[in-house]
């Protein structure tokens, strides 16, 4: 098996190979959209333990490597911001200038809607 990301998917793709036509072909077993990191249960039936497994450890490891990417640009945030504030400080264009602020202002927006502090 093998897998690949598309967009807000990850295909599991299996490699058939035909002995007639002594050729591989690639066949899609399922998509699984990346909020639900779960194997479908009509595919599970369809896998082999092997499969199985390898598919499980997969979604594990892309799973922690998404945590981890995500707990990184949580603590590169605040350099993030400060480099964000020095370009704000120094451009002229009042319309580029707008828009960051509106950039800032939906963050702030979106991390009070997730239940964290910000203060206008």
């Amino acid at each position: 098996m093998h897998f690949r990301v598309r967009g807000q998917n990850l295909q599991v793709l299996r490699t058939v190979y035909a002995t007639e036509r002594k050729t591989s072909r690639t066949k899609v077993v399922c998509r699984i959209p990346k909020s639900n990191l779960k194997i479908p249960a009509d595919v599970v039936d369809s896998l082999t333990e092997d499969e199985r497994s390898e598919l499980e450890y997969f979604l594990s490891t892309y799973r922690n490597t998404q945590i981890l990417r995500q707990k990184l640009s949580a603590h590169q945030l605040p350099e993030i911001i400060s480099e964000v504030v020095d370009y704000y400080n120094h451009i002229g264009d009042s319309v580029e200038k707008d828009i960051i602020r509106s950039f800032m202002a939906q963050a702030a927006l979106d991390l009070r809607r997730a239940g964290g502090e910000v203060t206008d």
